[in-house]
């Protein structure tokens, strides 16, 4: 979206950030089942004026706090779902490997300048064995 938008905008792509940044804060995510904003506010942001001119009295207080529980505790249930979801979706392919101290094994290392990359390196004789597949 903000690759996108600075085509669109490129002399004042600066002036919509944080437009899109408030419509990424309301989308929701997938494993939580909440948006960022809900989890945050406790509640569904509508935009910008509806923050300026909603109360804030004790009520609202009481209110917030027993929502952001409920949120919370809605949103551990989602992830816990989501998790054993996901780990089903794994174990479908997944094999169990086990490794002995001098067996040829690959490393995943990063690479270098380039934070989110890594590649395989190696083969090397594994020297010390951590746990069942480590």
């Amino acid at each position: 979206m903000l690759r996108k938008y600075c085509l669109e905008h490129s002399k004042d792509w600066d002036r919509g950030v944080p437009f899109l940044q408030f419509a990424t804060g309301e989308v929701p995510q997938k494993s939580l089942g909440f948006s960022p904003n809900e989890l945050m506010f406790a509640h569904r942001v509508w935009g910008p004026l509806s923050l300026v001119t909603e109360t804030w009295s004790s009520n609202f207080a009481k209110h917030f706090k027993t929502c952001m529980s409920e949120a919370l505790e809605l949103a551990r249930e989602n992830l816990k779902w989501a998790q054993e979801n996901m780990k089903v979706w794994y174990d479908r392919k997944a094999r169990l490997r086990k490794f002995k101290v001098s067996n040829k094994v690959l490393v995943l290392l990063p690479l270098q300048g380039q934070p989110l990359a890594t590649k395989f390196s190696g083969p090397y004789p594994a020297v010390q064995r951590i746990g069942d597949t480590d």
